[in-house]
């Protein structure tokens, strides 16, 4: 009886190893990479490393938005100066339509961002609970960063840093978005 369950598993084996092999003759499908991690604007590029796929769990921003870096506010652009655990200003108005922010990241150490949401924030264990309609992309240390948001529509919204903590110890504000 030994005998003939090690030659099920020889089976068993002999038949995963034949199923690698037709997959790798055939071109077989690549192993699955995550999602790249949300990017650093000014950060070194690094190599994404391979993991099996999963489901993100963070919400899409309903607004069509970019980040890019910069080294100059563009005329128009809704100015907001990141240091000291906080924006300045904190109470920034726009015109609705395209909004471009300029990011200007002037702390000495550690990295920030910009999400534009509709209501009061909600925390819970020190996070926002709020989707946000947009997000930048977060901006080291000494750099700075446009941040275009299409379609914003006129009213009144709340700003935070989605980086953990920021928001829940004060990095928050409000946008006023005119017609």
């Amino acid at each position: 009886m030994g005998h003939s369950r090690a030659g099920g598993r020889r089976s068993t084996i002999m038949g995963f190893a034949a199923s690698a092999l037709l997959l790798s003759a055939c071109g077989g499908a690549a192993p699955a990479t995550a999602p790249p991690a949300p990017a650093v604007v000014g950060a070194a590029p690094t190599a994404a490393p391979t993991v099996m796929a999963a489901a993100s769990t963070e919400p899409t921003p309903e607004l069509v938005s970019s980040t890019a870096i910069a080294t100059v506010a563009p005329g128009g652009a809704v100015t907001l100066e990141m240091a000291g655990g906080q924006f300045a200003p904190r109470a920034a108005v726009a015109t609705a339509g395209e909004v471009v922010f300029y990011l200007n990241n002037t702390s000495q150490q550690g990295i920030h961002s910009l999400a534009i949401g509709r209501a009061q924030l909600e925390f819970r264990g020190g996070r926002v609970t709020n989707i946000p309609l947009a997000v930048s992309d977060k901006v080291r240390y000494h750099q700075a960063a446009t941040f275009t948001v299409e379609g914003l529509p006129a009213g009144n919204y709340v700003i935070w840093c989605t980086v953990e903590n920021h928001a829940a110890e004060g990095m928050t504000g409000t946008l006023t978005v005119k017609p």
